[in-house]
């Protein structure tokens, strides 16, 4: 029969220890693993949708028939025809008694032609095979369809350059299928074991086999979606508490993962072509089970909700960019802020010092000293000095009032803004969350998925932080701080406004712009009177707004008519 010792057939009793490895052989992940490295996704490491392993596979032919109950591995051709007499006259004759599937792992050129030779294989499919066609398509041609896809895991090389796997190519006939994988492939593997597990109730066709490795290069990408969602998941919750010094990483981050967000989704749209052509090619040479319509049914609707899982994925990426490149432009407007007014305090130091080193520098030369000369003998000496030192305090003493006028004004008009927000909130009824989980508050089961609503209208009049709540009365804010007083007039969690940066600010400036252009005051009813605006007239609508009334706009003075009229 020929040399038989690398010959492996599986579950065979007596097993040579000496013989080749076959696929299954090879160290496969389990379900959960599925390849990926148990790392942290936040450590600055290769994505897990890349594949850095560099040991390149044997060359490995693997044989199933239904006639047998194993399948047989080796490596030659030569050897596989010498041990298993049909398969030589398959080879001989394109005939065999029942379905078979032969599975090359890494051939050679000469292998490729070789085969092609024998199974009288169109010249452009070959051509394909040999050039690694990366394009996933499904070709019909006189005696059996072509099928091309593209598996999950990308090969990343030493030098870091990446580049997509190899193809796993598949020529189905109607008695059999020729299979071909350059990689470190485990979907032939995983449909053998399929096979096995089910094969005594499965009606086993050609399209079946051709079905199960679509499913399976199609699940591959399972396991690579989990964990894009659950690093994207752990970015959006970080968005609220990520210091400042660690939004660029975090940025660096959400790059990554939207890169191979994008990658995936269009390897799973090139999927979702060659489903519906394997659909119109499934049994075009001859009646096929029906079973296998159904099968693709379940493989599109598997497809569509990895997109929309991915498209989700997507979403949360994005708003997730835009709420630290927001935070990001709220820190460096205020570290702008912050240098100007360091600034502004060197400046008043300087305009104290360098008077008084000027004067100074007067005394200490050769001049003659005020009060010392005849003339100024009712005058004592020491009130020249309290004059000199009058006159080099007095532009000093005036700065520093104006200045701490400056900054007083600024903090009662955070203080009114903080005061508007409470006194009137915006949202009364707040957003409604979900629980996460199972959760205990104050004696109370909130159990996972419950709604729940943060009144904000409530919280804003608790009397234990806030006197006198109904009253508008910004002081209250310059008083000592209450850690406890509630103050998240923009929400809570992941769900938090990302805005809320601007919308402070914006209110900043609009009541800073307001109370210097303008007095404000009620206009006078036919009694001559101020007309009582009715405060606690507003909507009670999802987002509340007071009701319409009456105010008199008028400018302080003309300077500020004529700024206001400019803008």
């Amino acid at each position: 029969m020929g040399l038989v010792a690398d010959i492996h057939l599986d579950g065979a009793p007596g097993e040579r220890p000496d013989v080749s490895p076959c696929i299954e052989d090879l160290p496969v992940p389990g379900p959960d693993a599925n390849g990926l490295d148990e790392v942290d996704e936040f450590k600055d490491r290769k994505m897990s949708f890349y594949d850095d392993r560099g040991a390149a596979p044997a060359t490995q032919f693997s044989f199933f028939t239904s006639q047998l109950d194993s399948v047989i591995h080796s490596s030659t051709i030569q050897s596989l025809r010498s041990f298993y007499k049909p398969f030589d006259t398959l080879l001989d004759t394109t005939e065999h008694s029942g379905l078979w599937w032969l599975d090359v792992t890494a051939p050679s050129d000469d292998d490729i032609e070789t085969l092609s030779r024998i199974f009288d294989i169109h010249p452009l499919t070959t051509e394909d095979i040999k050039m690694r066609e990366s394009r996933e398509k499904i070709e019909l041609f006189d005696r059996y369809y072509f099928l091309s896809l593209q598996p999950a895991r990308q090969v990343e090389a030493v030098d870091g350059t990446r580049s997509s796997s190899p193809n796993v190519y598949a020529i189905v006939f109607r008695e059999g299928v020729l299979s071909f994988n350059f990689g470190n492939s485990p979907h032939g593997g995983h449909v053998r074991n399929r096979i096995k597990e089910h094969r005594s109730h499965l009606a086993l066709t050609s399209d079946w086999i051709s079905y199960a490795l679509i499913d399976d290069i199609v699940d591959g990408f399972a396991p690579f979606i989990n964990r894009v969602q659950a690093g994207v998941e752990l970015i959006e919750d970080d968005v609220s508490i990520t210091r400042p010094d660690d939004i660029g990483l975090a940025l660096q981050r959400i790059h990554r993962y939207r890169k191979e967000v994008l990658q995936i989704r269009q390897l799973m749209n090139d999927k979702t072509d060659v489903i519906r052509c394997f659909d119109r090619h499934c049994g075009s040479f001859g009646p096929s089970t029906m079973d296998v319509t159904l099968y693709l049914g379940d493989i599109c609707d598997h497809v569509l909700s990895m997109v929309a899982d991915l498209y989700n994925a997507e979403q949360m990426l994005s708003r997730a960019q835009e709420k630290y490149l927001s935070q990001l432009a709220f820190d460096s407007t205020r570290m702008r802020n912050e240098i100007a007014a360091t600034l502004s305090r060197m400046t008043v130091v300087g305009g104290i010092l360098v008077p008084m080193q000027f004067l100074i520098g007067l005394f200490g030369m050769n001049v003659t000293v005020p009060g010392q000369t005849p003339e100024d003998v009712d005058s004592p000496p020491v009130n020249w000095w309290y004059g000199i030192l009058g006159v080099i305090l007095g532009p000093a003493s005036v700065a520093l009032a104006l200045r701490t006028f400056h900054q007083w004004s600024k903090i009662y008009i955070y203080a009114v803004v903080e005061e508007s927000l409470h006194w009137r909130s915006i949202v009364p009824g707040g957003v409604p969350h979900a629980a996460r989980k199972d959760d205990t508050y104050m004696g109370y089961h909130i159990p996972k998925g419950a709604t729940i609503v943060p009144l904000h209208w409530s919280m804003s009049l608790d009397e234990q932080h806030f006197d006198n709540p109904l009253e508008f009365r910004p002081e209250r804010w310059l008083a000592e701080p209450d850690d406890d007083r509630f103050t998240n007039f923009f929400g809570y969690g992941r769900r938090i406004c990302p805005g809320r940066h601007i919308a402070r600010n914006s209110l900043f400036i609009l009541v800073a712009r307001i109370l210097w252009g303008f007095e404000v005051r009620p206009p006078t009813g036919p009694d001559y009177q101020p007309k009582t605006v009715e405060d606690m007239d507003f909507g009670s609508a999802f987002v509340s707004a007071p009701a319409p009334f009456e105010a008199i706009f008028q400018p302080r003075s003309e300077d500020a008519r004529r700024v206001i009229e400019s803008e």
